[in-house]
């Protein structure tokens, strides 16, 4: 279990990892592992997350604009929904 969610909350990761190489019997588990990363996130991680929007100059609200345009209510969402910032090359079925 800890295999998988420091692997789900690492930003070169997260859910992509998961969706290519979690194929045949293994994707039915995706769901499974969310609701586990989410519980442990929401336990031990949502305290740690920032709550205050920082002042940002004109230069910055243009930058993340588009960014947070489509973001959801909270880290852990807008986080299991991104893709890997590395694009995955294998898959793995069992």
């Amino acid at each position: 279990m800890f295999y998988t969610i420091a692997t789900f909350l690492n930003p070169t990761q997260r859910r992509d990892l998961f969706d290519n190489a979690w194929v045949g019997k293994l994707q039915s588990w995706i769901e499974v592992m969310l609701a586990n990363c989410r519980d442990i996130w929401e336990r031990d991680y949502v305290h740690l997350a920032p709550h205050k929007k920082v002042k940002r100059d004109a230069f910055e609200e243009r930058l993340y604009r588009r960014k947070e345009e489509g973001t959801t209510t909270d880290e852990f969402r807008r986080d299991s929904t991104t893709g890997s910032a590395i694009p995955i090359t294998e898959t793995f079925d069992p």
